[in-house]
């Protein structure tokens, strides 16, 4: 069956669209040879592809292709009014930003560190007061207590370790 724009039959068709797809398509932001006015100056189509198409055809191509240029967002007045000197301030800002979450990194290191430092403390202090004065109920009691502790330590750490996504 004869295709409407192009006149092929459907044996035909695929080999002239892979055809039509290398003729087509020109690298981007090429544009079209100056002084022809059927082609807009940043069309895709090359003006002897739309020369070869039927006038009703070459015009539902232009209008595609007119209405891609027009779609989406109006761009950001913004950004035509950064120079070189802006790009370079937000270089610096970066590097002051990640400079700074790696001080608040090594500094909550630091405080957990001093926190496991005054709990180990601690509970060694209460072993040894309990031990020279010979309580050893009590002594037994704290050391059940420590293994629960850390127990739940190892096994709550060993669980994230294995949702990690590393």
């Amino acid at each position: 069956m004869p295709d409407a724009a192009t006149g092929d039959t459907a044996g035909q068709g695929e080999k002239e669209s892979k055809r039509s797809e290398k003729e087509l398509g020109s690298p981007a932001g090429e544009q079209s040879p100056p002084g022809d006015s059927s082609v807009g100056e940043t069309s895709p189509v090359s003006p002897e592809i739309l020369e070869k198409l039927p006038p009703e055809a070459r015009k539902k191509v232009m209008e595609f292709f007119a209405a891609g240029m027009y779609s989406g967002p109006a761009p950001n007045p913004v950004l035509a009014k950064i120079t070189p000197q802006h790009i370079t301030d937000l270089i610096s800002l970066a590097s002051k930003d990640s400079d700074h979450a790696l001080e608040d990194t090594k500094h909550s290191r630091r405080l957990a560190l001093y926190a496991l430092t005054i709990v180990l403390i601690s509970v060694l202090v209460v072993v040894l007061v309990l031990a020279f004065r010979n309580q050893n109920d009590l002594l037994i009691e704290v050391f059940k207590l420590l293994a629960v502790g850390l127990g739940g330590f190892g096994g709550g750490y060993g669980w994230a370790r294995f949702r990690r996504p590393d």
